[in-house]
């Protein structure tokens, strides 16, 4: 099935009212030169659109190349979330001839589009830049993301492509994933995935595992672990990093045992139970070994610590209970606690900061 040009997609766009033959309640968001405010990737065009009658803001996303099997992954992906409620999620809606195009390039005159919520928030790799130098935002990003895979760990579906572009930082801090073309839902079940995720992200033996609820572990693995490298020291960004990726390379995985940052791990944490043992999980997903229950089970015991990021590295702290009700009563019971200051957001202590210190408390 061949599909319209972009440009012939903008003229529709423009015309929202007359073409789209439910949605006729939205009208395109024009720049300062009076066009549609709009994205592109190899599939598909994005165009922000508002409500005429709530002003909320939308994406809507319309498809310039066929895929095999995508309207009806898509009918599944939509019906599935409708279940779901999460932060995590924007509501998503495949929306079958919806909307009229005149074409010269195609047969038909009417195609499908994917409605979602417009997510006004930067993408994971340009936040973390936007932070770098602030150890008390590098904790608190740190401490999202580990919430946020605890989460992913217990849900019945998979992203199918995590990675920082499609991993947005909301202006209230809150992680948003966007872009669900690869996800796997449960009706999915016994089938091959449609895509394998992008590579300085994925297990160099993606092609090999299941298309399941798990296939976002290795990604989540080591995404986290990039975070709390970085937020231990940011150079270390710069010193393993490139503009497309976070710490870990393709290049790593297929040797990590022999990888610069590997080495750095196991010299910089050797007695930290850990970071050093995501690694090492990291280093056996890698070298093949078949992600199952207890790998997952171990993930999550764990993420359960609670960690110190400071100058000399990370240590487990105790529980957070503890900490918060004597920093909400002002009794400090750290210690040589004069030079610490309480971080209270919402009536609840995040942080504890100090001059060489951030310590995570939830």
């Amino acid at each position: 099935m061949n599909y319209p040009l972009i440009s012939e997609y903008i003229d529709s766009i423009l015309c929202a009212e007359d073409n789209f033959a439910t949605l006729t309640h939205l009208r395109p968001v024009l720049d300062h030169e009076g066009n549609p405010i709009m994205s592109s990737g190899n599939f598909a065009v994005v165009f922000k659109m508002r409500d005429e009658r709530t002003k909320k803001e939308y994406a809507v996303k319309c498809f310039t190349k066929d895929q095999e099997g995508r309207s009806r992954s898509y009918k599944r992906i939509s019906d599935f979330l409708k279940g779901i409620n999460s932060q995590y999620l924007v509501n998503f809606q495949y929306c079958e001839d919806e909307l009229f195009v005149d074409t010269s390039v195609a047969s038909n005159d009417v195609y499908p589009i994917v409605l979602m919520d417009w997510v006004t928030g930067t993408n994971l790799t340009n936040y973390i830049n936007s932070i770098l130098y602030n150890k008390q935002e590098l904790c608190s990003l740190l401490l999202e993301f580990k919430d946020f895979l605890i989460w992913m760990l217990d849900q019945p579906f998979a992203h199918g492509d995590l990675k920082p572009d499609n991993i947005l930082i909301s202006q209230a801090g809150k992680i948003v994933l966007v872009d669900y073309d690869g996800m796997y839902v449960p009706s999915m079940h016994g089938e091959n995935a449609r895509e394998y995720g992008s590579p300085d992200f994925r297990n160099p033996h993606k092609e090999f595992e299941k298309f399941d609820e798990d296939m976002d572990v290795f990604s989540l693995i080591s995404i986290y672990s990039s975070l709390a490298l970085i937020a231990y020291d940011s150079m270390n960004l710069m010193k393993f990093s490139s503009s497309d990726r976070l710490l870990f390379s393709v290049s790593d995985y297929y040797d990590f045992q022999n990888c610069d940052i590997y080495r750095y791990i196991q010299n910089t944490f050797s007695n930290d139970g850990k970071i050093m043992r995501l690694a090492e999980i990291l280093l056996l997903l890698c070298e093949g070994k078949k992600l199952n229950s207890s790998v997952i089970g171990e993930i999550r015991r764990i993420l359960a610590n609670n960690i110190t990021i400071n100058k000399k590295g990370y240590t487990i702290l105790p529980s957070p209970e503890v900490y918060i009700e004597a920093m909400q009563n002002y009794v400090y019971s750290l210690g040589n606690a004069k030079n610490l200051e309480p971080i209270i957001v919402n009536n609840q202590v995040l942080h504890i900061k100090g001059e060489n210190t951030c310590q995570n408390l939830t």
